[in-house]
């Protein structure tokens, strides 16, 4: 949200914006405090030197990003719940590292940790970086960095509760990507990872108005352009011709059982790209070679690579993306190695 020329405020009438996340240059203190751990490596040491800087000074709860972010938009729905139909989008950078919870919130899970907090995530093979211990705080600190957004996501629906609106209002909760934390060895996201359902399966939950289809749960592929879509689907909505998504709202009265054959992505393109089914992840690696197959339904962890042993399987995948990438609009496919 920080980087320049994004746009993402454009068409909202009204917008507020929570600096310091990550790397945001927000403020110029020489000696931050907390100090960056020297461990961090040089690949983070900037980003870590800034985030520094930008919470130096902290005293409570209050202080934190994920707190700010979610009583910003509990203040802007008591304020303007009376005006009719609204629209607002929480974007919460938050569970993104740096993993930087009040530490109770990591000490639910390790209470007994002492010593630098590990709270920067360099990418690659975990042990070149970080002690079992480390690693074991790093999980705590990921893990607390969600019960704290979990908590204040609460606060925002109690509010929804409040001012009486829960049952005329749509609610949408989507993330953006996972984070690979220790599992096969690894830390982050990118070629290694990507492919790995910790990066690619996502969180999507949709509270309908008057918690209609309540406690369904569908099992299916999907993109993110398809949640719009969705969303004119679910208030009764004619999806604008503009939007390229595929409304879903048939997966959840059960009138389909799928919408997508496949999805396919990529990690910074033309690095690699990966085809997905319900049952099959396929990885390609720069030269779109395939690389690493996993049977999800045998190995839902994806820790057995079972590539030489299915040629006619991936074959079929690579068809899929094929068939994918077919559907898509000119502009789409003129991007794909942007």
């Amino acid at each position: 949200m920080f980087k320049p020329g994004m746009n993402f405020s454009r068409g909202f009438s009204s917008w507020q914006f929570i600096r310091g996340q990550e790397g945001d240059p927000y403020k110029s203190a020489v000696n931050p405090d907390p100090p960056v751990p020297p461990e961090y490596g040089d690949k983070h040491d900037r980003r870590m030197h800034q985030f520094s800087k930008n919470v130096a000074g902290w005293e409570s709860e209050e202080d934190y990003f994920t707190a700010r972010v979610y009583n910003t938009a509990t203040e802007w729905v008591e304020q303007n719940y009376r005006q009719g139909p609204f629209f607002l989008w929480v974007d919460s950078f938050d569970p993104h590292e740096p993993w930087y919870p009040p530490y109770y919130y990591a000490d639910l899970y390790d209470p007994d940790f002492r010593g630098v907090e590990p709270i920067g995530s360099t990418y690659g093979k975990w042990a070149t970086h970080l002690s079992p211990r480390q690693m074991q705080r790093m999980k705590a600190l990921y893990a607390g960095e969600v019960t704290f957004l979990d908590r204040y996501i609460g606060k925002m629906l109690d509010t929804l509760e409040l001012c009486g609106i829960a049952d005329d209002t749509l609610v949408v909760l989507i993330s953006d990507h996972g984070h690979v934390v220790g599992d096969h060895g690894l830390i982050g996201k990118g070629w290694a990872t990507h492919a790995r359902h910790e990066v690619m399966d996502l969180v999507l939950m949709i509270r309908y108005p008057g918690r209609k289809h309540g406690g369904k749960r569908v099992k299916a592929l999907c993109y993110n352009i398809d949640v719009l879509p969705t969303v004119f689907g679910a208030l009764g909505m004619k999806t604008p011709k503009q939007f390229e998504g595929i409304d879903m709202t048939g997966l959840v009265t059960r009138k389909k059982k799928a919408i997508r054959d496949c999805v396919t992505c990529s990690y910074h393109t033309p690095d690699n790209m990966i085809v997905k089914t319900l049952k099959w992840t396929l990885l390609l690696d720069k030269d779109h070679r395939p690389e690493m197959l996993f049977d999800r339904r045998k190995d839902p962890h994806e820790n057995r690579n079972v590539l030489k042993k299915n040629p006619a399987v991936v074959k079929r995948l690579l068809k899929l993306e094929a068939a994918d990438w077919a559907k898509r609009p000119p502009r789409t496919e003129a991007r794909r190695f942007w």
